[in-house]
């Protein structure tokens, strides 16, 4: 019998931040700490890895803490057919997807998105967030057929490395939902991508973690930001997801484009 299973994919060579995910706030691994507050959903988890030698030391600090994690014989940069391998091996249904790089992971959106496609059974494949959230909370809910439909037929390398793509833009043929964010938050950027954002996070931990524990939430998150001037001015992203639009601007041929991640990902301009 399928389970939901959170899969979280994670990889040791970051290029802007080399070894991120062994790097410490507050003194354990970055790794550490996402898999820690995801273990709140009380969801089985297991962390999809690339089958490289550079990925040893993450794999050994997980074992060592006794989180499952999986290295499926694919190219690293096939990220999709990670999830496939990995889905099939857990026998996964729904997948739910989380990247790397969101420290800052919400465990109650996990399950709040998670409780959204269980309450239309046979009726959704995928559950994501709308663009209002801050970049760094990214969870997607996808069913296990609609997965292995995008492993089977995806061929553009975009799609095969950015995982769900090619299902998010089929929403005819895979009937979706975004949740939506109580505030305007989608200008944020609560991920980790190089140093600075690093730095933020060890602040934002600094003051929540002795408070919350491992689980504080976005909601603490923004009490913090509105109070502190400084972090906010920081939060401020830069456009998201800019190397996948590149990569997608190559596949159309290499010309330049204007065309952002809101208006490709959700048909508006900007963040509104």
């Amino acid at each position: 019998m399928s389970t939901p299973v959170i899969i979280v994919q994670a990889r040791y060579n970051a290029s802007r931040l080399p070894g991120k995910m062994m790097l410490p706030i507050l003194g354990q691994p970055f790794i550490l700490h996402l898999m820690d507050r995801l273990t709140l959903t009380a969801l089985p988890l297991v962390c999809a890895l690339p089958a490289t030698p550079d990925s040893d030391p993450l794999f050994a600090c997980l074992a060592r803490h006794s989180y499952q994690a999986e290295r499926p014989d694919v190219y690293e940069n096939d990220v999709l057919a990670r999830y496939a391998a990995v889905a099939i091996h857990v026998n996964a249904d729904p997948i739910i997807r989380v990247t790397g790089d969101c420290v800052l992971i919400d465990p109650n959106i996990v399950s709040d998105a998670l409780a959204c496609y269980e309450e239309h059974p046979g009726t959704l494949e995928y559950v994501a967030l709308a663009q209002d959230w801050p970049d760094g909370l990214d969870v997607e809910v996808v069913s296990r057929e609609a997965l292995l439909d995008a492993h089977e037929q995806a061929t553009l390398a975009s799609d095969r490395e950015h995982v769900t793509s090619w299902i998010w833009k089929q929403p005819d043929r895979y009937p979706s939902l975004l949740l939506p964010c109580p505030f305007a938050l989608g200008t944020e950027k609560w991920s980790v991508d190089d140093t600075e954002d690093l730095i933020l996070v060890r602040r934002i931990y600094e003051r929540l973690y002795p408070v919350h524990g491992r689980g504080f939430g976005w909601r603490d998150i923004y009490g913090l930001i509105m109070t502190e001037p400084k972090i906010k001015a920081r939060l401020m992203q830069q456009p998201r997801n800019q190397g996948y639009m590149r990569q997608v601007a190559d596949e159309q041929g290499g010309a330049a484009t204007e065309t952002s991640w809101e208006q490709a990902r959700y048909g508006i301009s900007d963040h509104g």
